[in-house]
């Protein structure tokens, strides 16, 4: 993987990265919070359950779940942020 792309960000237009709020709104008009952590678990069981190089050693297995954990933190502050500009 190239690191230096993972470090740039390319995908939110400029209006999104001024108001990063509206990406959060956007999200949740799509996902409900159960639905978004849903999505998230199915991911990590699909690269856990299925045969994959990446996930072959337990360090391996142990940072993804590390990863779904901050994640799911993130969707959880997303969404009470999301709920806080709506009142």
């Amino acid at each position: 993987q190239d690191s230096q792309h993972f470090s740039q960000i390319f995908r939110l237009p400029l209006e999104q990265q001024e108001k990063p709020k509206d990406v959060f709104r956007c999200f949740f008009i799509i996902y409900t919070l159960t639905g978004a952590k849903q999505k998230l678990a199915d991911c990590v069981e699909t690269a856990l359950t299925t045969d994959n190089e990446q996930y072959e050693c337990a360090n391996s297995r142990a940072a993804l779940l590390r990863f779904y954990h901050l994640m799911e933190d993130i969707i959880e502050a997303a969404y009470i942020v999301n709920n806080q500009e709506a009142k």
